[in-house]
C-alpha cells in the first residue's frame, strides 16, 4: 500500500479498506512519501482531543494549562506541544486520573520560554516522553520563583530551606547546604521544570568565591 502525502484521515477514516490480504484487519505494510498533520493554535487552557497532533500555545502574561487526555483510552497516541511566544506566562502540563508524563506527576512539567517543546506518546497507562526541548535554566527558575509566596525555614537561626507555592498548588523547595558555616550548594526539588540542572555548587578559594557549577 502506497499513500502519497497522506493525512491522519487516511488511516482513520471508515471510507478506506484497511484490511490486509489475509483478512486479519491489520493495515499491513505502508510506504509514506509525506505526512500532513494538523497544527492547532491555542491561547487559553486546553484539554487535548483525539484529533489534535501539534499544538502551539501562546501564553501571553497568563499561566496556561494543557491537559493530556486519558492514556488508557488513547494508547499509541502522539502529541507535539510547544510554547511559541515570549510571554512571561508559563505552560503547565496536567494529566487525568493521576497519570504521569515521563514519570513526572501532573503539574510537574512546566514550560517557561519561547520554543520549549515536547513530544509524548501514550503507552496505554501513562504518557512517555519521546523528545523534549526545555531551555529554562536553574537561574531562570530561581528568578521566576520571586513572585510566588514562600515559607522560610531555619535550623539554629540558619536559613536552610525556602518553600515556594506555585499557582498550580505545587511547590518548589530550595535547600541551602553549608560547610563550616559557608554556603556551598543550593538544591532545587519538588515541581521543578523537567530536565533542568537541580544543583548549584559554589567553590571558594579561601574566602573568595571562584566558581559556580550546575548539575
Amino acid at each position: 500500500m502506497v499513500i502519497d502525502k497522506p493525512t491522519i484521515a487516511d488511516f482513520t477514516s471508515s471510507n478506506h479498506d484497511h484490511s490486509n490480504a489475509a483478512g486479519g484487519g491489520a493495515l499491513g505494510a505502508v510506504t509514506i512519501t509525506g505526512l500532513s498533520t494538523a497544527i492547532t493554535s491555542k491561547t487559553a487552557d486546553y484539554t487535548l482531543t483525539s484529533t489534535d497532533f501539534t499544538i502551539a500555545f501562546t501564553t501571553g502574561a497568563v499561566n496556561r494549562t494543557v491537559t493530556l487526555p486519558d492514556a488508557i483510552a488513547n494508547v499509541g497516541k502522539i502529541y507535539n506541544i510547544n510554547k511559541v511566544d515570549i510571554g512571561i506566562g508559563t505552560l503547565i502540563f496536567a494529566t487525568t486520573s493521576a497519570q504521569t508524563i515521563g514519570g513526572a506527576a501532573s503539574g510537574a512539567i512546566v514550560f517557561y520560554k519561547q520554543n520549549d517543546g515536547i513530544k509524548v506518546q501514550s503507552d496505554g497507562a501513562n504518557w512517555k516522553i519521546l523528545n523534549i526541548y526545555n531551555a529554562v535554566s536553574f537561574e531562570e527558575v530561581s528568578k521566576n520563583l520571586r513572585g510566588s509566596p514562600y515559607t522560610l525555614n531555619y535550623v539554629s537561626e540558619v536559613l536552610t530551606t525556602m518553600v515556594y507555592t506555585l499557582s498550580t498548588g505545587n511547590t518548589i523547595t530550595k535547600t541551602l547546604n553549608y560547610t563550616s558555616g559557608v554556603l556551598t550548594s543550593v538544591v532545587l526539588s519538588g515541581a521543578t521544570p523537567y530536565g533542568i540542572s537541580l544543583t548549584k555548587t559554589l567553590t571558594y578559594t579561601g574566602t573568595l568565591l571562584t566558581s559556580v557549577a550546575y548539575s
